[in-house]
């Protein structure tokens, strides 16, 4: 039998206003509704019994505001007094602004009479007027008993009441802010949840009754709060739910069966069967049906792993190193065994079962769980989700689910068929490839075919992979175990099946988590041949310091990345050679592919396949000649070397910057090692006439070239216009570069005569520090002749004597020197007779100026830039 509680739901009749006062006994669901917060819950409680309604478009309006008279209308209706406010209608008012044949008329006569309503001190009663959350507060308290001899002046007293009773608990309240249709919800809900009271005028106060309002009007709707839900099934043809009650002081009232209406609503869960576990209220209409339930909030939120241990004496249960305490009571379920055990704390004993009878503590050994909690942080609830691993769906058929490893999941055409996806009630057909699906069989739940399937989703990149655990963004993560024709299933972009999880490290994916939060499905790129790392040896050895021999190697990648990896204490090489043996051969320079472990550590070392041309080995030596490129029919963009290879757009070029001292015979007979390689492009070789190089190359195709070089190849100069030197602890340099202030570091010496305005070449490592900086040679220093801009091409004419014009383009940088400050200009601001100092281009570009500095005569440096042209350029003037 059901509890009887003192609190029985208070009917606020919040009415679709200008529409019927009471709606049918059938729940609604509105599209501006939603969640499972305070007004969302008021809103559906009362819709579901039928006391509101919404607007004929599917929405409710929780931001609407109200007027008078339609609170007036609640007013009456809630002191049940709605058959009086009939019989008023017609009767003439009291207020000047309510006539006769007002549709509020009847409501407003029979609220003013009650002293709920009041008008104002000119006679109206302002029916259209707004109503501010005070006076929905105060005409709320009156029809519970409260009156104006509470203590303050109007509305304070109201307010404290509303206050103390919590009423205002769950709103944000601004006394004379116009109220809203969902804040109405809530103040009335939890005022109508309160207990009438009665004012004794002898003792000045107010004494509580046991019953609330408007119990009477619905004796049989009851509000029942703070019960578990056991379990929830298909019984005798109706939904329900067993529920259980902590605080119900006999026994048999304690456990029994709930069934829900046909238009339940559920609120805080997508469906009926996602509340397995959860504390909730609920109501039941005149038939004893659940018609709301609300997933109570109050409650920490579940906590997923495997039961590492328990201690029956601490009564805990340990999850991820973290005790919880269990209930005095609590439940154990198991959705695919149909186990559903209550434990008593107290002595460990099992006071019902439905299956097994095991002991709790075997049956929770080891096991991946799912712990529920009451809103005392202890344990009610553990599930044990399934022993059987998910299906992957690959395609869904009429009458079966073909999954990702050829099982067919049939009987889909059959009537008992019942199936949820993430909770909510679906058909088979709403399934989607990459569902993991349990397929439960055997009339559980009451269905004879029960697929639960479930969609989350991790997206990122695998960081890491070890042992059981896949690390996806940083993130850990375990695989599912892998059973016949379920558990892990892995593919890549092309829908083909992967067997080895270590495919995807480095790569981008997207796993999908079973019930037990797990990876049970993972898609997205492999890499293949990218998943390795290539790279270049710069340097190994051994490091004692970590309390044993640690192999490591320094490498610089294909990707520009300079990194030293440990080296696994059990590596051995394809041909058995042990780690000292092979860093005993290994060359700086040398091109290795390399694949690492999951701790991070270097597992494997190849070297790199040349194929067709085979490396030069561990010394450089002259391999032939670069062919540059004259014009568009001899741009081969190749190497001699052992035959024609020809560079792709994806060639990779190391450039190791070693020097080496040779013989007469080009035989090395000292090398300077370099660790600063650096990554070189196509442009930096393609004008030498030859180098010393490794060329590793498919067919005639070039994958990667190792320069060996002496002093390497690639050009860090960098032609930019200097600013200013200053100290901020270290030496600095401001340097334009591209149209941008850039900083670097130069130890520059005092009295070092570096130009403000002048273009430099300057050079800069890895460090972003200056190594050499000098005043750039082809520059030119002149006049703006006479009619000498040419705004169609983009051109300007310079020199006193002679005549030089130069052309811009869209790279040209324009800097202009004004009162000893640099500033990025265009080409528009140059004019008849400015004095420019010019950067022209070369090779190709000549003639097309690299930078434009519009000169200041008065500029601290300008005479300085004028020789220093004179030495380094060309002075047109």
């Amino acid at each position: 039998m059901l509890k009887k509680h003192n609190k029985l739901i208070m009917v606020l009749v919040l009415v679709t206003f200008m529409f019927s006062i009471v709606g049918s006994a059938s729940a609604a669901t509105f599209s501006d509704v939603a969640g499972n917060d305070a007004e969302a819950s008021a809103v559906y409680k009362l819709n579901s019994l039928g006391i509101i309604d919404g607007y004929p478009d599917g929405t409710f309006g929780p931001e609407k505001t109200i007027t008078r008279a339609e609170f007036a209308k609640i007013a009456a209706y809630t002191a049940g007094l709605e058959a009086v406010a009939t019989g008023m209608t017609g009767v003439p008012s009291t207020f000047s602004d309510v006539a006769t044949d007002n549709w509020a008329n009847g409501w407003i006569n029979v609220a003013s009479t009650q002293g709920y309503v009041k008008g104002y001190p000119d006679g109206t009663f302002g029916p259209e007027a707004q109503i501010s959350q005070a006076e929905v507060i105060t005409v709320l308290l009156r029809i519970l008993g409260y009156n104006d001899n509470l203590a303050g002046n109007w509305p304070a007293g109201y307010i404290a009441k509303a206050a103390n009773l919590g009423v205002l608990d769950d709103i944000t309240f601004l006394a004379n802010k116009a109220a809203t249709r969902g804040e109405v919800a809530v103040l009335g809900g939890a005022t109508l949840d309160e207990n009438t009271v009665e004012y004794l005028a002898s003792d000045n106060v107010f004494q509580a009754n046991t019953i609330t309002l408007l119990s009477d009007n619905f004796d049989k709707a009851n509000t029942v709060k703070e019960v578990l839900v056991k379990e929830t099934k298909l019984k005798n043809n109706e939904y329900a739910m067993t529920v259980y009650d902590f605080d119900a002081e006999d026994a048999a009232d304690k456990e029994y069966p709930v069934t829900f209406s046909k238009d339940v609503v559920v609120s805080g869960a997508p469906s009926i069967f996602a509340m397995d576990g959860k504390m909730i209220d609920y109501v039941i209409n005149d038939d004893a049906e659940a018609v709301f339930v609300k997933v109570r909030t109050d409650a920490a939120a579940d906590v997923f792993g495997k039961v590492e241990n328990y201690n029956e004496t601490a009564r805990t249960v340990e999850i991820d190193d973290t005790d919880y305490d269990l209930a005095d009571t609590f439940f154990l379920y198991d959705f695919n065994d149909q186990v559903g055990l209550k434990v008593n704390c107290d002595d460990q004993t099992i006071l019902t079962t439905t299956g097994d009878a095991n002991a709790w503590t075997t049956i929770l050994k080891d096991k991946k769980v799912t712990l529920s909690f009451n809103e005392d942080a202890e344990v009610i609830y553990i599930e044990k989700l399934s022993p059987n691993a998910t299906y992957v769906v690959n395609t869904v058929k009429d009458d079966y689910i073909k999954t990702k490893t050829g099982t067919r999941i049939t009987g889909l055409d059959k009537d008992d068929v019942f199936v949820t996806r993430n909770g909510a009630v679906v058909s088979a057909s709403d399934l989607q490839e990459g569902d993991l699906v349990y397929w439960v069989k055997d009339a559980k739940r009451g269905f004879d075919t029960y697929l639960m399937a479930l969609s989350n989703t991790v997206a990122g990149e695998v960081t890491k992979i070890k042992g059981e655990s896949i690390y996806i963004d940083g993130t850990k993560y375990t695989k599912a175990g892998d059973t016949s024709k379920q558990g892990l299933y892995m593919e890549d972009e092309d829908e083909d099946e992967v067997t080895n999880v270590d495919d995807f490290i480095g790569e981008q994916i997207t796993a999908y988590l079973d019930g037990n939060n797990e990876v049970a499905y993972i898609t997205g790129s492999t890499g293949e041949d990218q998943s390795d790392i290539v790279a270049v040896i710069l340097n190994s050895g051994v490091d004692t310091t970590k309390g044993s021999k640690t192999h490591w190697a320094k490498l610089f990648t294909e990707n520009g990345t300079e990194v030293t990896y440990d080296i696994d204490s059990d590596y051995y090489d394809d041909n058995d050679t042990a780690v000292d043996a092979y860093l005993a051969t290994a060359k700086e320079g040398t091109l290795i592919s390399v694949k690492l472990n999951a701790d991070g550590e270097i597992k494997d070392i190849d070297l790199v396949d040349s194929n067709s041309v085979a490396p030069i080995g561990q010394t450089p030596a002259k391999i032939g000649s670069v062919y540059s490129i004259d014009n568009a029919e001899k741009d081969w963009d190749r190497l001699d070397a052992d035959g024609y290879k020809y560079v792709k757009d994806d060639t990779v070029i190391f450039d190791m910057g070693y020097t080496y001292k040779l013989d007469a015979s080009d035989n090395v007979t000292d090398v300077v090692k370099d660790d600063d390689a650096k990554l070189a492009t196509w442009a930096d070789i393609e004008d030498l006439g030859s180098i010393f190089a490794d060329v590793y190359a498919t067919d005639d195709q070039i994958d990667y070239i190792v320069v060996k070089n002496s002093g390497g190849v690639v050009s860090t100069d960098i032609n930019g216009i200097f600013d200013v030197a200053y100290k901020t602890g270290d030496d600095m340099v401001d340097v334009y570069v591209d149209g941008e202030l850039k900083s670097y570091e130069y130890d520059y010496t005092d009295g070092e005569d570096l130009l403000q305005g002048g273009i430099y070449t300057v050079d800069v490592d890895s460090s972003n520090e200056v190594t050499s900086i000098a005043f750039a040679t082809e520059t030119a220093i002149g006049t703006v002749r006479e009619d000498g801009i040419m705004d169609g091409s983009k051109s300007f004419e310079i020199g006193a004597t002679t005549k030089t014009t130069f052309k811009t383009s869209a790279d040209t940088v324009f800097v202009k020197v004004n009162d000893d400050e640099l500033e990025v200009s265009e080409y528009d601001a140059i004019d008849e007779g400015d004095i420019l100092l010019v950067l022209e281009g070369t090779d190709a570009d000549a003639g097309t100026s690299e930078i434009v500095i519009i000169l200041d005569s008065e500029s601290t440096d300008y005479a300085k830039i004028k020789t220093a042209v004179g030495v380094a350029g060309t002075d047109l003037d």
